[in-house]
């Protein structure tokens, strides 16, 4: 009878564990496709068999591991950091690269030309009426592009620097987020990792990392600190 009992119990357990396992399972498969999720694979722990001492043995549920990869995480925040930055300066320096074109029919650069070929027209005749007009003609066109191209730099600058506020509230928000989950139990007392919370953890960082470079340590209690905060995306 005893020996039908331990049975028993072994088979509950082992039934226990194998439901855990299909759960893991069937976790993965739905979250396949939420950002920041990271696969998780069931794990099994061997009970200690030795009848003579009352111990029947069999199978329990181990914690659960996570298969994320701190490097690996590491490199594609740096990589989306360098990314972020670098679109963000073509995307600045593309709109100033109009005002100095060289290819351009227009701008500072062809109103100098035309400036330059006016003072030479006029030393061929320098007392001609028509060539000295023509010469501060075309100096009023060139202070015209100037003035042009003050204002535009300056409406520019006024874009980038909306831009890094609205950078810099959006970093704020989340680095709250961030701080938010820290609060949270990522790790439970088994040594498993909740993969939810886990999720929108590692998904905020990869927001992040796009728009400032930062270090972050994972610490023992799963929380994530930030050790170091390098630059803006500018």
């Amino acid at each position: 009878m005893g020996n039908l009992l331990t049975a028993l119990l072994n088979t509950a357990g082992s039934m226990r564990a194998v439901e855990q396992a299909l759960t893991v399972t069937q976790n993965n498969v739905v979250n396949a496709s939420t950002p920041g999720f990271a696969k998780q694979t069931a794990t099994f722990e061997a009970m200690p068999f030795d009848l003579t001492v009352g111990l029947p043995g069999g199978v329990l549920s181990g914690p659960v591991q996570s298969s994320r990869d701190g490097f690996a995480e590491k490199s594609v925040r740096d990589q989306q950091t360098s990314l972020g930055f670098y679109n963000q300066k073509a995307s600045d320096l593309t709109t100033v690269q109009t005002y100095f074109n060289l290819s351009s029919t227009s701008g500072i650069g062809p109103a100098l030309n035309a400036l330059f070929q006016s003072f030479s027209q006029l030393s061929i005749n320098p007392n001609d009426t028509v060539s000295r007009q023509g010469v501060i003609n075309q100096a009023q066109i060139v202070a015209q592009n100037f003035q042009i191209t003050a204002s535009g730099l300056a409406g520019q600058g006024t874009n980038i620097d909306s831009e890094a506020r609205s950078t810099i509230d959006e970093i704020n928000h989340l680095a709250g987020i961030v701080a938010t989950i820290n609060g949270q139990n990522r790790v439970d007392p088994s040594g498993g990792v909740n993969a939810g919370v886990d999720a929108q953890l590692n998904s905020a960082l990869e927001q992040l990392s796009q728009l400032v470079n930062f270090t972050a340590l994972q610490q023992p209690d799963g929380t994530v600190r930030f050790m170091s905060v390098v630059r803006l995306r500018w």
